[in-house]
């Protein structure tokens, strides 16, 4: 179940970091980020690369990401959490 959950959370971190990218070329960087949905976005994209890095760092090192957290006695699931908000923002928009 961990690895299943890794790459899906992988396979979506990839596709929000390409949609900030694509944004970022399309409206210029400056232009993005004056845009407070899109900053926001843009921290939300990079907790998940740090939370990604970790999690791959944590398996590489003990072989679970389970075993990994209750080591360092980090867990990358906090920054998982702020996900929540990035999910609240399209259902507003769906208002």
């Amino acid at each position: 179940v961990d690895v299943v959950h890794t790459w899906i959370n992988l396979g979506f971190g990839l596709v929000y970091l390409l949609e900030a990218i694509l944004k970022m070329s399309a409206y210029g960087f400056g232009p993005y980020i004056r845009d407070g949905w899109n900053c926001f976005d843009f921290l939300l994209v990079l907790l998940s690369i740090v939370s990604m890095s970790t999690t791959i760092a944590a398996q590489a090192t003990s072989g679970s990401v389970a075993g990994a957290a209750l080591e360092s006695g980090f867990s990358p699931s906090i920054f998982r959490m702020l996900r929540i908000f990035r999910v609240m923002r399209v259902l507003k928009l769906i208002r």
